[in-house]
C-alpha cells in the first residue's frame, strides 16, 4: 500500500461544494440539503458555503434556481419573516466567469449565512470534463448525484477527481454494487493521493446500511447477526424524476440476489411478496424481492451469512404494474436509453398519482442472531425527495469537517461503502444518522421482546431517545 500523505486541512471561511447532476431530482435536493444543514452544523456556523451546481444544461440550472427561491419564500412566510426582495437572485441573467463554463449564480440572503449558488458545464461520464470542472472550481467536496449507475461502464466522476490531482472529499448516491466496485478498485490510488470517498452515501443505501450496523450492535455486534434483511416502501414516485424511475426499471430487469448460508441465490425481480410494518403513518404493507445494494454490502462488508431486499410502493396497482415489468425481454427492460425515454414520458401520469398517495419514505432493518434474538431499526420520513438531501448532506458535512476545520480525519483516505466507514466508529454513525433524522417523524431501533412477534420491546438502542429529541424539537 501506498504512503498516505500527511494530513493538512485548508483551514478557511469559506467552503465550496461541486454537486454534479444537482439540475435533477436528487441533486436538487441535496443543493437544497447542504444549503439548509451546512450553516446550522456548529463547526462550519459563520461560513458562506458556495455551491456549485455542475450538469450540462444551464436552463435546467435556471429552474433548479428558481425552484429553491420559491421554497426559501414559502419558508420566509411560514417563519414570519419579512421580505425585501433585497439580494434575492440580485443579476438574474447571471454571467459567464472564467471562460470554462462557469455561470455565476445569485446569492440567497435569507437570514443568516446562506450558500452563494453558481454553475459549472461539465458532462459527468466524460473523466477529463469532471477534472476539468474540479480544477477551475478548487471545490472542498464533490457530491456525484448523476444516475442512473446501472449499466455504468466506469466510474467516471471519482475518476476525474483522481485524474485532477486536487485533494478533495467525494460523495455519491450510487445504487448499484457492480458500479460501486468499479469505484472500489480505485482506492488505493485514493490512498494514495490522500483522497476520501463514500460511495453510496444517500438515504437508501446509505443510511440503511447504518440502520443494519445499529441492529447488529443491539445483538451483541456484527459478529453475532445471522440474517439481516432491508425492506423498504415509496408511495408513489416520491417525487423522483425521469432518472431514478428509469433506475427503477433497470433494476427490475435483474434478478434479485439474496445470500443464504453465505451462498448466492438468485430469484425473480418480484417474487417472494410478504408482508412488513413499517410503523407509524405506513403501517403493514406487502413488499417483494428486488436488486438492492445492501443485499452485497451487507454480507461482504459485516460477514452477515444470510442477508435479502425487498419493495414496495402505493398505490398497489404500481406494484402490481411494476411486477408485471418484469415479463419484458431484459435488452428492453434494462436499456438505459430507453427506459429513461419511457420514464419521462410516463411523468405526467406519474405525477398524477402522486398527487393522490403522497411521498412518502420508509425503512426497516430486521436482524436476527443464532439464538433467534430479534433486532428491528425503522425510519419513517413524509418526503423521499427531502429525505435524500438531507442523507447526502449529513455524510457530505463529515467530509467537509475534515478538509476544513483540521484535526485527524474521520474517514481516511481511500474508497470507503457506508459500512465500512463506521463499522468500528459509533460516535461517526450517530452523527450521521442523527443529521439524517432531522426532519423524519420516525427514527426506532430496538430488540423484540421474546415471545413476542414485534409488538413489546425488550430494549431500545440509546440512539433512539436521542434522535426522538431532535426531531421533537425540530
Amino acid at each position: 500500500m501506498s504512503a498516505v500523505p500527511p494530513f493538512i486541512p485548508r483551514v478557511t471561511s469559506t467552503a465550496k461544494v461541486l454537486v454534479i447532476g444537482g439540475t435533477g431530482r436528487v441533486g436538487g435536493s441535496v443543493v437544497r440539503a447542504l444549503r439548509e444543514m451546512v450553516p446550522q452544523e456548529p463547526p462550519l456556523a459563520g461560513m458562506q458555503p458556495i455551491i456549485v451546481v455542475g450538469g450540462r444544461d444551464r436552463g435546467a440550472f435556471l429552474q433548479t434556481r428558481e425552484r429553491l427561491m420559491e421554497q426559501d419564500l414559502a419558508a420566509m412566510m411560514t417563519e414570519g419573516r419579512e421580505f425585501s426582495g433585497e439580494g434575492l437572485f440580485g443579476s438574474r441573467g447571471g454571467g459567464d466567469e472564467g471562460g470554462g463554463g462557469f455561470v455565476e449564480g445569485e446569492r440567497v440572503q435569507l437570514g443568516g449565512n446562506r450558500p452563494t449558488l453558481k454553475f459549472f458545464e461539465v458532462d459527468a461520464t466524460d473523466p477529463s470534463s469532471v477534472a476539468h470542472a474540479i480544477e477551475s472550481t478548487s471545490c472542498d467536496l464533490v457530491v456525484h448525484t448523476a444516475g442512473p449507475f446501472q449499466r455504468s461502464t466506469r466510474a467516471a466522476v471519482l475518476e476525474g477527481l483522481l485524474r485532477s490531482g486536487h485533494k478533495c472529499g467525494y460523495v455519491d448516491v450510487c445504487d448499484d454494487y457492480s458500479a460501486a466496485m468499479m469505484a472500489k478498485q480505485m482506492h488505493e490510488e485514493a490512498v494514495s493521493k490522500g483522497v476520501t470517498a463514500i460511495l453510496s452515501g444517500g438515504i437508501w443505501p446509505g443510511v440503511s446500511n447504518l440502520m443494519a450496523l445499529e441492529a447488529a450492535e443491539l445483538l451483541g455486534g456484527v459478529d453475532k447477526v445471522e440474517s439481516t434483511e432491508f425492506s423498504f416502501f415509496t408511495a408513489g414516485s416520491g417525487g423522483a424524476g425521469a432518472t431514478l424511475i428509469s433506475a427503477t426499471f433497470l433494476i427490475l430487469a435483474e434478478k434479485a440476489l439474496a445470500y443464504e448460508k453465505g451462498e448466492a441465490v438468485h430469484y425473480p425481480a418480484g417474487s417472494g411478496i410478504r408482508s412488513v410494518d413499517f410503523g407509524e403513518s405506513i403501517g403493514s404493507r406487502k413488499v417483494y424481492r428486488i436488486n438492492l445494494l445492501e443485499t452485497e454490502s451487507c454480507h461482504h462488508v459485516l460477514g452477515v451469512p444470510n442477508t435479502s431486499t425487498y419493495f414496495a410502493t402505493a398505490p398497489e396497482f404500481w406494484n402490481d404494474l411494476l411486477r408485471l415489468t418484469t415479463l419484458l425481454p431484459s435488452d428492453i427492460l434494462g436499456n438505459r436509453e430507453l427506459m429513461y425515454s419511457f420514464s419521462d414520458f410516463s411523468m405526467p401520469v406519474i405525477r398524477a398519482v402522486d398527487a393522490f398517495v403522497g411521498a412518502a419514505n420508509a425503512m426497516r432493518v430486521d436482524a436476527r442472531d443464532k439464538n433467534g434474538r430479534h433486532a428491528v431499526c425503522l425510519y419513517g420520513h413524509s418526503d423521499l425527495e427531502v429525505c435524500v438531501g438531507e442523507a447526502v448532506a449529513s455524510f457530505a458535512i463529515e467530509l467537509l469537517l475534515q478538509r476544513i476545520t483540521g484535526g485527524p480525519p474521520a474517514v481516511p483516505p481511500g474508497v470507503w461503502l457506508p459500512e465500512e466507514t463506521c463499522k468500528n466508529d459509533k460516535a461517526l454513525r450517530e452523527r450521521i444518522v442523527r443529521r439524517s433524522a432531522r426532519t423524519a417523524y420516525q427514527y426506532d431501533s430496538y430488540v423484540v421482546k421474546e415471545g413476542e412477534r414485534d409488538g413489546e420491546r425488550e430494549e431500545r438502542n440509546r440512539f433512539e431517545s436521542i434522535s426522538r429529541g431532535i426531531m421533537a424539537g425540530r
